[in-house]
């Protein structure tokens, strides 16, 4: 794998043709002559709605940089090392030329280089798909635009798409990433209240859990060396979940955004209703989870009751329904992979760690050991 400096940060690297074939015959080398990937995102005539999972363009994988790691840094008493190891994706763009006019050169530029300078892609051998990768820090978001024969296009691959500057863009995020991408400040604070009691992390036995969980993580933190003060876990549990529905409906569940709109919004004015005055996030949780149970029951304007009062059944009829997208979303991003931005500090993992321990007092959930630094102990794995 080459490498190669663009301005004074991003680094430029170029994976074999093995790496991207087997992506792109799993995605791109099928017949597309059918609409089949298409669940109401995509216009009418739209050649992404018969792509497999556009969703995964470009590319955003693992990046170990091994130059950062070597045996002698997991006997130091800091591990910032171990942990740089870890702080980037390698981004992969895919091109896929138009076989009546092929391009003669492609290139793609954007936010995560110093904007307009380019980074040319090559064309994998006997193909008709252009690719270039780039070493981009985790937790980020970035614009960018190719450039085909000199004329700039959105990708015609990724699905997601903003205006910027009023021109279209197209739009990646990398792993970890909490910038809020489809979700406003109002809605953000009701999910978290209705997020606070789906989640399995509340009750007196919940409590106590947190309070063990951060405490060793603040110990834990401190022997690795790796902050200088402990995370705000108990707020991280929920925040990190609606970080995680956000990011699932900017891009694979995209076709539920609008279910999450409209019925937020129908949530919205319920409280509205009850608390004219109040910001959604200063609302007492018990009154969330009678509004929970309301909706939950309610299938229908015939099974509304006066706790639902202000829902427009002409705009969602089935209310119970959104909780049950609500509660898998949430589960999901509670106990998935922390890089997916819900499973804060595993703190997902660590519940099941206590949760499921045998006689003799080991847990059976030895999650530590199927990670990477710096959450877990698994010297192989990379991410």
């Amino acid at each position: 794998m080459t490498a190669r400096t663009i301005g004074s940060s991003v680094v430029a690297r170029t994976p074999d043709d093995t790496y991207i074939l087997n992506y792109c015959a799993r995605h791109l080398a099928r017949d597309r002559a059918i609409r089949r990937h298409d669940f109401g995102q995509y216009v009418a005539g739209d050649p992404r709605s018969a792509v497999l999972e556009a969703w995964r363009f470009p590319i955003v994988d693992g990046d170990f940089d091994s130059t950062a790691f070597s045996a002698a840094t997991l006997a130091d008493a800091r591990r910032d090392v171990v942990r740089d190891a870890y702080q980037h994706n390698l981004v992969t763009f895919v091109y896929e030329d138009n076989a009546e006019n092929p391009a003669r050169s492609v290139s793609v530029y954007g936010t995560f280089a110093p904007l307009y300078e380019s980074v040319a892609l090559r064309r994998v051998t006997d193909t008709p798909w252009w690719t270039a990768s780039v070493r981009v820090e985790k937790g980020a978001v970035h614009l960018y635009r190719y450039r085909i024969d000199a004329v700039d296009h959105v990708d015609p691959l990724n699905p997601q798409l903003v205006t910027n500057g009023g021109s279209a863009w197209s739009r990646f995020f990398t792993h970890e990433c909490f910038v809020p991408l489809v979700f406003e400040a109002r809605e953000r604070e009701v999910l978290t209240k209705l997020i606070e009691h789906v989640l399995p992390f509340r009750g007196r036995e919940s409590e106590l859990f947190l309070d063990r969980q951060v405490r060793s993580r603040s110990e834990e933190l401190r022997e690795r060396g790796l902050y200088d003060r402990s995370e705000p876990l108990r707020l991280a549990v929920e925040v990190g979940v609606v970080n995680f529905i956000d990011k699932l409906l900017a891009r694979e569940e995209a076709h539920h955004l609008v279910d999450y709109r409209l019925c937020l919004r129908q949530i919205q004015r319920v409280l509205r209703e009850r608390f004219p005055r109040v910001r959604p996030a200063d609302i007492p949780q018990p009154e969330y989870v009678e509004l929970y149970e309301a909706v939950s029951k309610c299938t229908g304007p015939l099974s509304a009751t006066p706790k639902l009062s202000g829902w427009r059944f002409d705009e969602y009829q089935n209310p119970s329904n959104f909780l049950g997208l609500l509660r898998r979303h949430a589960i999901t991003g509670a106990f998935a992979h922390p890089r997916y931005g819900g499973n804060v500090s595993a703190m997902g993992w660590r519940y099941l760690e206590e949760l499921v321990v045998g006689a003799e007092g080991q847990s059976h959930f030895n999650w530590r050991r199927s990670i990477e630094w710096p959450l877990g102990d698994n010297e192989a794995y990379r991410g």
